[in-house]
């Protein structure tokens, strides 16, 4: 990805003698910097269970069709008009989410072929990958496994197991990495496999909410990924409600973080029992 000069403003007009040409205008606007695009896309994956429950919440309370009624600050043409759409609403958050799945799948389909084609990410995920795949298993640390799917360095998949004297114990945790094109400048999506009920994974898209410091080192995405699933002492941060329920009993009362704890031992019991092939 190309960077664009120190004092590059988005939004600032291009200014020519001339019209520019239509491959002009292409070019200008491929030009164009847009970095918090991918994090608009991990964040809507992290938080798609609360704006439905905030969609649904809404809709109970206003109907459909009914217009904006105008606060007192808004007149003439300073006010917001139109009608409520929640079912509208909701639907379009659906087809985001499903263009979010086919943009995974794209990377997932086409990440084999530019590995074939020498692509400067796929042979760093490669190296990356066969670097961490020799330390792992020679028994550095907890027990990891990671692999690649389909041979395609863009998708792996990684499996470790929850310690010992914890909620997790017995667990198989199964999770999938789908790393886009432009990795390390774009960060991989990270899915939760074995079903959990977790504060840090989404009910619905099974998005994990993680931080790795090190964003281009494969190896620190997957400590962090380790990290925050078997944190036994999380400490609260707005940022990581992504599970509404798992989220409400686990900084509730007392009663409400035993109940958080049954669910989430009776989740990793569900697990075990139900021997899913991943």
């Amino acid at each position: 990805m190309d960077t664009p000069p120190a004092d590059y403003d988005d939004d600032d007009e291009v200014v020519a003698e001339s019209e520019p040409s239509t491959h002009q205008k292409e070019d200008i606007e491929e030009a164009k910097f847009y970095p918090f695009t991918d994090l608009y896309k991990r964040r809507f994956l992290w938080y798609y269970d609360s704006y439905l429950k905030a969609i649904d919440g809404a809709s109970t309370k206003v109907k459909d069709g009914r217009q904006f009624e105008n606060t007192p600050f808004e007149y003439g043409t300073n006010a917001m008009r139109g009608k409520y759409a929640y079912a509208s609403l909701k639907t379009r958050f659906q087809r985001v989410l499903q263009a979010l799945e086919a943009e995974k799948d794209t990377w997932a389909r086409d990440g084999r072929q530019l590995m074939a084609n020498q692509h400067g990410t796929a042979l760093n995920l490669q190296h990356q990958f066969e670097s961490l795949h020799a330390h792992y298993s020679g028994n550095n640390g907890p027990s990891v496994e990671i692999s690649l799917v389909d041979a395609n360095p863009f998708v792996w998949t990684l499996t470790f197991f929850g310690p010992q004297s914890t909620d997790l114990s017995g667990a198989t945790i199964n999770t999938r990495l789908h790393f886009p094109f432009d990795f390390p400048e774009e960060q991989p999506r990270v899915t939760v496999l074995t079903p959990l009920f977790h504060h840090r994974i989404s009910a619905t898209t099974k998005a994990l909410c993680y931080f790795p410091t090190k964003l281009y080192d494969v190896q620190n995405h997957i400590e962090s990924i380790m990290a925050v699933v078997v944190d036994e002492s999380p400490t609260y941060d707005p940022r990581t409600l992504v599970n509404p329920a798992a989220s409400a009993l686990l900084w509730g009362d007392e009663n409400s973080k035993k109940m958080y704890r049954r669910k989430l031992r009776r989740s990793v019991q569900d697990a075990m029992e139900s021997c899913d092939e991943f």
